[in-house]
């Protein structure tokens, strides 16, 4: 699939949703348009597939993608709880990309 299509299913589900509804896997998004997401003002947090291997390492990846505060306390509750809040993020909205290809968008990119 080309940057575009990726680019196009982004902004398509970003337009109909302001908040957490469904989770969409997508297989190849490029960094351009992870980066043409987070220009459009959303946090964009992406975790390794490997991290979907437990628990614990799930409640980590995304901890550390969305910057949670140091009172996470890594269970099903404190995920919802923190995914519901995110008050600490400056965006327009959020995207979580589970991704095996490698991509790792700058953690130093801010919405502006």
């Amino acid at each position: 699939m080309t940057d575009d299509r990726h680019v196009s299913r982004l902004e398509r589900l970003l337009s109909e949703s302001d908040r957490w509804e469904c989770v969409h896997f997508a297989h190849g998004a490029s960094r351009a348009a992870v980066e043409t997401v987070r220009d459009r003002g959303y946090h964009v947090g992406v975790i390794p597939d490997d991290s979907l291997e437990s628990a614990g390492a799930l409640f980590d990846a995304i901890a550390a993608a969305f910057e949670f505060p140091s009172y996470f306390g890594r269970n099903w509750d404190a995920l919802v709880d923190c995914l519901g809040d995110l008050e600490w993020l400056d965006a327009n909205g959020y995207v979580l990309l589970v991704d095996g290809q490698g991509l790792r968008p700058s953690p130093s990119h801010r919405p502006v």
